[in-house]
């Protein structure tokens, strides 16, 4: 089952407890995060992405939400982590730093130790 931008957006809403509108992060920056995550899988770990490694790095939108992610779905939940920790980071006041520096690293740690 390939997981889309919109099923990362729906999972990290449930992380941040953001599922009530009027939303606090909106659907572009919480993609915004995904484009990162795959950015940054493909630097970590560029053999996941050796038939497509010529195309541009593709920056995810709001309107991307069926938009399906490049990555193996052994990842989706480590790319879920990852987007929450940055969201959380984002928060001024409230913030867990440590949780969502343990989110980011959690993302790291699991490209390195899984190998496709």
């Amino acid at each position: 089952m390939s997981r889309t931008v919109g099923d990362v957006i729906t999972a990290v809403r449930g992380i941040v407890q953001d599922e009530r509108t009027p939303y606090r992060y909106s659907n572009a920056a919480i993609a915004a995060y995904v484009s990162e995550a795959v950015s940054e899988a493909r630097r970590v770990r560029p053999d996941l992405f050796l038939t497509t490694w010529r195309q541009a790095i593709t920056f995810y939108t709001a309107a991307d939400t069926a938009t399906v992610i490049p990555l193996p779905d052994f990842l989706f939940p480590q790319v879920v982590n990852y987007v929450a920790g940055r969201t959380d980071l984002r928060e001024d006041e409230f913030s867990q730093d440590g949780r969502a520096m343990a989110l980011i690293g959690a993302f790291g740690v699991a490209l390195k130790g899984n190998p496709a």
